[in-house]
């Protein structure tokens, strides 16, 4: 039987939407503090729905991943700036046959975010953002 693809992608609010537990961390640009506690997350444009249909649209599974049957997830992170601009994205998570490229290539096509808000500060600031994107083979 002949394997066709999908991809999909699972936002696991509890622990991978935000990175909730730490303090502020490092320097975007050696001048933009990057938070991790925020009052408001940042957004892609249109929310979470608007988010899934575009890396749907956009991601393709990796031939080598699927002539191997590689399946599961691949995770990054980036900052959103306090622009809304993608900064720094990195796999910390993945299943290799270029599914890690794949998803860094749909990253860097990624429109500007509505950037996070600190509730010390009350404007646009950096934060840290946490995706994963789950790659499945089906029959």
């Amino acid at each position: 039987m002949k394997k066709t693809f999908f991809a999909y992608l699972l936002l696991l609010l509890a622990g991978y939407g935000q990175n909730i537990m730490a303090q502020n961390e490092t320097d975007v640009n050696d001048k933009e503090l990057i938070f991790t506690i925020l009052e408001v997350e940042p957004e892609f444009p249109g929310g979470y729905a608007a988010l899934y249909q575009f890396i749907a649209q956009n991601l393709r599974y990796p031939d080598s991943a699927r002539v191997h049957g590689l399946e599961g997830r691949v995770v990054v992170e980036f900052v959103v700036d306090s622009t809304g601009e993608i900064q720094n994205p990195r796999i910390v998570e993945d299943i290799g046959g270029g599914c890690g490229d794949e998803v860094l290539r749909v990253v860097g096509l990624m429109p500007r975010w509505k950037p996070g808000r600190a509730s010390r500060r009350g404007k646009p600031v950096a934060a840290s953002f946490t995706l994963p994107v789950r790659f499945g083979l089906a029959d």
